[in-house]
């Protein structure tokens, strides 16, 4: 048996980087373990502590090539190129499985990420969501993440997000006044909400902001990490998808929402094909009646998880 390191590049965003955990696990199976996994990413700290992954690496070391890929295998999976993902046939998911071993993995679990936190990591969680509680005692502790990675603030406040994944400022503010104190929400967006009285702000990295959603009560996200960070754990939540299908994204435990009409179509990421970018905007643009109806969905999924619903407002 050939017993050369596989070295594979898992590139894009955390949650995406999320999504590749399965496959890898896979590939370490097929090959009995025999086979040392090496990971080359943006984001290694998502590996730590993983059984299948050897090592993982971040993708600007500069001595990548002499030490680790030039004595191994090295692959390089882009499931945004595969045909069964852009056709909305895969999950993310499933398009890594397939792009690393030919075949989707027969297996319940193999639509969930995996991660794998030591137990002061997880204590870390429980403490700060037992501390959140302790302040809100009659409330439900979730995280939420409501601007993606792209998201920015300009010069007068206004938000921009190029990928129509985020929502607008003030949108996410009227859904926060509706829900009120029923939930206190952890904010894992990199943007501040420092106005809402029922989010708690505070800075976590990486690890630490895994073991709060592994803590927590529910996740209210939009397609970004804490979409892929709460299937981990399975963790009932709202997905409010804009240019993205719920197909490549979704998960069957949650209720999605997303605007009647969006996606237009599937924006070619990575395709270098900027005409059709823009395709998708608006997708993010919620009438307040919509909003309304986000709310009462959070609101119905808060008394009854355990049936998730599919809503276009």
């Amino acid at each position: 048996m050939d017993t050369k390191k596989l070295v594979v590049q898992i590139d894009g965003g955390m949650g995406r980087v999320l999504c590749s955990t399965p496959a890898l696990e896979h590939m370490w199976e097929r090959f009995s373990g025999k086979r040392k996994i090496i990971a080359v990413t943006p984001y290694p700290d998502l590996f730590e502590g993983s059984p299948h992954v050897s090592r993982a690496y971040p993708w600007n070391s500069s001595y990548l090539w002499d030490d680790v890929i030039k004595d191994g295998e090295f692959l390089a999976p882009e499931p945004y190129h595969n045909h069964f993902y852009y056709s909305q046939k895969h999950h993310l998911i499933e398009s890594f499985d397939w792009l690393l071993g030919g075949e989707i993995s027969d297996c319940q679990m193999t639509l969930t990420p995996r991660a794998y936190l030591r137990n002061d990591e997880i204590q870390f969680g429980f403490d700060l969501i037992e501390r959140i509680r302790n302040d809100f005692p009659d409330s439900k502790i979730g995280v939420i993440q409501g601007m993606g990675a792209s998201a920015c603030l300009d010069a007068k406040g206004v938000l921009h997000d190029a990928s129509d994944r985020s929502f607008r400022m003030e949108d996410l503010q009227f859904i926060l006044k509706e829900i009120g104190t029923e939930w206190i929400f952890v904010n894992a967006s990199h943007i501040p909400l420092r106005e809402e009285t029922n989010v708690w702000t505070q800075q976590l990295n990486t690890r630490q902001l895994m073991s709060v959603v592994k803590a927590c009560d529910g996740v209210f996200t939009i397609d970004s990490f804490i979409n892929h960070a709460g299937a981990v754990w399975k963790k009932p939540g709202l997905l409010v998808l804009g240019s993205t299908y719920r197909r490549n994204v979704g998960y069957p435990h949650y209720s999605t929402v997303q605007r009647r009409g969006f996606p237009t179509g599937y924006s070619p990421n990575r395709f270098n094909n900027s005409s059709h970018e823009v395709q998708n905007k608006g997708a993010m643009d919620f009438s307040q009646d919509a909003l309304k109806e986000i709310v009462a969905l959070w609101r119905r999924f808060s008394a009854n998880p355990e049936m998730p619903e599919n809503v276009f407002v």
